[in-house]
């Protein structure tokens, strides 16, 4: 069974026309309709005027004379042709009906008419992501296009709404939001690959998602840092200073966000890896991490020594299941994190309390600020290599770059 095709679909303001010796309104509507192809729908939008509606009506008598094949008609009125705002909202709710209505292929060409009434159809073009924008043009004099000289110029619309949706990337991104602007990025289609790569990597990196984020990067040079750092860290064991590191720069990320729940998430969930980091390099990697190999290696106190041997008679043949407390407590008294101090152990152990735990409880900014940075020296001062690392974790500035592309630099 055969589709009937649509028809594709016009839209002009209509003005009142500015005087010349050489222009005439109506004729060069006229002309400039009797350029759209066979079989269009053209849909005139005049002010509410009696003058704007009167040159509507001798276009229609003018063009159905002429072109018997078009479908001309008023669709809509601007009532009020000085109001910006006004006329953007009722050429929105135009646009919105054609489209429900399943109209062909949309093009408005917005040149006549007062300024107010161009601005505001454009505006609503890029509001509603719909339709192809074209301006008369041609030899002028009196400042106006001689009637009989017309060209219709295209505008590329999808390329004003792809720098539209980039623009509101970069407010994403400097609110810490890096999926959402990774996804509005990804909408702007083939026109800014830099900065699709870009809010891609960063959303995947800030998931932890290495590998993923390295493809988001791949063949960008000015992504070539990122991906080192990426590299690195994909290579790494998931027990290892590097994967900690890279955890408390996320803790970092979060609280300088205003995100103090996410942020002591990260920096609890750092603390483990640092301490599981530890335990391997004592030569007790997580398959050796049976009880009585762990008491025979660390000799811990004889509360932690019933509670290894208890879980361990619950799972007689797998290793333990390590969590923060314990691997604390088993690296007592050499490892620098186990020294934290009651007050941050306290702040630590909020985290179980929050949605990131079993609660819903807020914590303290501050309070997740000083355990952060007791955390970051103590791990600096276990590690000489945690610093180079910690910044080598820290997200390169990249929105100078993409605002760099966007102003087609």
């Amino acid at each position: 069974m055969s589709t009937k095709p649509v028809s594709p679909c016009f839209l002009f303001t209509v003005g009142t026309g500015t005087a010349g010796r050489h222009s005439n309104l109506a004729q060069g509507l006229v002309n400039s309709i009797l350029k759209t192809p066979s079989h269009s729908v053209v849909g005139l939008v005049p002010s509410s005027s009696p003058d704007s509606v009167g040159i509507a009506e001798l276009v229609i008598e003018d063009v159905c004379i002429r072109r018997k094949d078009l479908d001309i008609s008023i669709v809509a009125r601007f009532s009020n042709p000085d109001g910006l705002l006004t006329c953007r909202r009722e050429f929105r709710l135009l646009l919105q009906q054609l489209n429900q209505a399943g109209r062909g292929e949309l093009t408005v060409n917005p040149t006549s008419g007062t300024k107010q009434m161009t601005a505001a159809a454009t505006l609503a073009c890029l509001d509603e992501g719909l339709g192809r924008l074209a301006f008369i043009t041609g030899e002028r004099a009196d400042g106006v296009v001689k009637t009989g000289t017309e060209q219709l110029q295209p505008v590329d619309a999808a390329r004003l709404l792809a720098e539209q949706r980039i623009r509101a990337a970069l407010i994403l991104l400097e609110h810490g939001d890096f999926a959402a602007a990774a996804r509005l990025s990804s909408l702007a289609g083939n026109f800014f690959p830099f900065a699709t790569a870009a809010t891609a990597t960063l959303a995947e990196w800030h998931r932890l998602n290495y590998a993923q984020a390295l493809r988001a990067a791949s063949g960008i040079e000015d992504l070539a840092e990122a991906r080192r750092s990426l590299d690195r860290l994909r290579a790494a064991p998931e027990f290892s200073i590097e994967r900690g590191a890279d955890m408390l720069a996320l803790a970092e990320r979060e609280l300088g966000f205003d995100r103090p729940e996410e942020a002591l998430s990260a920096v609890y969930r750092a603390v483990e890896l640092l301490s599981k980091a530890r335990l391997c390099e004592l030569d007790c990697p997580p398959d050796q991490w049976f009880a009585e190999n762990l008491i025979r290696r660390f000799n811990p106190d004889e509360r932690l020594r019933k509670d290894l041997l208890s879980m361990q008679k619950a799972n007689p043949d797998k290793p333990l299941m390590l969590g923060l407390v314990k691997c604390l407590t088993l690296l007592e008294p050499d490892f620098a994190l186990a020294k934290l101090d009651r007050d941050h152990r306290d702040i630590l152990r909020q985290r179980n309390e929050t949605r990131f735990g079993h609660g819903g409880n807020s914590v303290a900014p501050q309070d997740v600020d000083r355990l952060l940075a007791s955390v970051r020296s103590r791990a600096c001062n276990q590690w000489p290599e945690m610093r180079p690392l910690l910044d080598a974790s820290r997200f390169p500035t990249l929105a100078p770059l993409i605002r760099k592309e966007l102003d087609h630099e």
